[in-house]
């Protein structure tokens, strides 16, 4: 896969480093013993004979010169590796950072470089665009600042700093996120609002002693938001779910919580993987949901400035949101796109909680496209960028402007082909005003080829149906619908 597909057919040219301790950990699990008869050194070998240039570990530096040594590995072989790294790392400019000679911009970047005004705001433009509204019943959303007079915070990440760059792992010591937890925001934002606070419960502590103050101070409120989510208690590295309902007393919380509330609350999930909430997804009292994911270093900024109608929201769902019996239904073992009912939006046949590609938007547009448009060609040329579709996005008059993301599917009747449409084709289109209308181009030659078992790619001649837009999501009006058909001649 590595030299011959990536470095050969793709033409990739420059290093593959491994997973930090990937080559290593299990190594005295029995495929070791029976695959590489039990020796480290021969799975450094085959490791490195494989493509792997740099390993991030100990195997490499523990094994390698011993590996020579004993002729399992020649030092031309390192040499090839070695060649591959030195090579960008010159380029970087790393190697004679210090030289007045270097001609790298980068060279003598130092920390100052990184944390300025420009990163900050492209930060913020981060959050704002991941943001996806799930639900918003009866136009909950957006508050408008000047009737939020007594709101209430609750939840385990009502408060959350660094949760927000999503647990412990790969991020260095941030004050930013200090500074932008949902509770110091509102009380910035809402400076004439009393900002009510409570935990409720953790994470994952099934303990509901803080139910009671939670519920007290909603009953209190004009509005309730509940920020929910998990932490690295619940997924982490070497940390992995075997549930994706809410961890701990969480949704027990939020039902409390709204049958006290005066009006339907909005929750604000703050997670990684997707969460199964049906039951807050269908209760009335429910009347918004947010799924912020982990926003990063800006924190719960982006949230409260989508939470009061500062921007409408243009993010949409990345995955597949699955029922709590997922889990059971299908092992995690099974490798199976296909089989037991599916899996990722392509292969699944069920009825998801949230499909991919779903997200709300705080105005209403319209996608219309020639359901009677066909573009021919051929197999030969099928993988044309010419092989494209129109599609009107216009944004309802009285709307406000926004932004709005465009997806493109293609589906075929082929018996190799995923039962579901296919990603083709998306275009993000920037602030779009009230009656406005734009034509943007869903393109689909990339997304034709299927892969066979022995993994190559092909073009298969018949009927393609494009469509755009999920259903029920943003484009209410036209989401779904076909926008053009191709026909591939063999």
């Amino acid at each position: 896969m590595l030299n011959d597909k990536l470095r050969g057919e793709w033409g990739f040219d420059g290093f593959v480093v491994s997973d930090c301790d990937a080559l290593s950990d299990g190594a005295s699990h029995r495929y070791i013993v029976e695959h590489f008869n039990g020796s480290l050194q021969v799975q450094a070998q085959q490791a490195l004979r494989g493509g792997t240039d740099l390993n991030c570990g100990a195997l490499y530096g523990e094994q390698n010169a011993k590996a020579v040594s004993s002729g399992l590995i020649k030092e031309a072989e390192l040499d090839v590796a070695l060649g591959r790294i030195y090579s960008k790392a010159f380029a970087l400019g790393i190697i004679d950072q210090f030289s007045p000679a270097n001609p790298n911009p980068y060279a003598t970047l130092g920390a100052e470089a990184v944390d300025t005004p420009t990163h900050r705001q492209l930060a913020l433009e981060g959050g704002r665009q991941g943001l996806v509204l799930l639900k918003n019943a009866d136009h909950t959303l957006p508050l408008h600042a000047a009737d939020v007079k007594r709101l209430a915070l609750i939840g385990p990440h009502a408060n959350g700093s660094t949760v927000f760059l999503g647990g412990p792992n790969y991020h260095g010591d941030n004050t930013l996120v200090n500074q932008n937890t949902p509770l110091l925001r509102a009380r910035a934002w809402l400076p004439a609002a009393d900002v009510a606070y409570a935990v409720g419960c953790a994470v994952s502590d099934p303990d509901q002693s803080g139910f009671d103050e939670a519920v007290a101070a909603a009953a209190k409120a004009d509005h309730v938001v509940v920020f929910l989510g998990s932490d690295s208690s619940v997924e982490n590295e070497a940390k992995d779910r075997d549930s994706i309902t809410l961890p701990g007393a969480q949704e027990e919380l939020a039902l409390k919580v709204a049958a006290a509330a005066a009006k339907p609350i909005i929750v604000v999930l703050a997670n990684g993987g997707p969460l199964a909430i049906r039951a807050l997804k269908e209760s009335p009292k429910v009347g918004a949901i947010i799924e912020a994911f982990f926003p990063g270093q800006v924190a719960a900024e982006p949230i409260l400035e989508l939470l009061l109608g500062r921007f409408s929201p243009s993010g949409l769902m990345p995955v597949t949101v699955y029922d709590a019996d997922f889990v059971k239904r299908r092992p995690i073992t099974n490798l199976d796109l296909r089989g037991a009912g599916g899996v990722t939006y392509r292969y699944f046949t069920g009825k998801p909680l949230w499909p991919f590609g779903f997200g709300l938007s705080y105005t209403d547009f319209s996608f219309s496209g020639d359901d009677t448009a066909v573009v021919h060609t051929t197999v030969a040329a099928a993988k044309s960028a010419s092989l494209c579709f129109s599609v009107h996005v216009k944004n309802a008059a009285g709307g406000m402007p926004s932004d709005v993301v465009v997806l493109g599917f293609i589906k075929s009747d082929h018996a190799d082909a995923p039962p579901n449409p296919k990603l083709c084709d998306f275009v993000r289109e920037a602030a779009v005003r009230p009656a406005e209308q734009r034509e943007v181009k869903l393109c689909v030659g990339a997304a034709l080829p299927l892969v066979s078992e022995a993994g190559e790619e092909r073009v298969l001649p018949g009927e393609y149906v494009i469509t755009v837009g999920v259903k029920g999501g943003v484009g209410g009006v036209g989401a779904g619908s076909v926008v053009g058909k191709l026909n591939v001649a063999p």
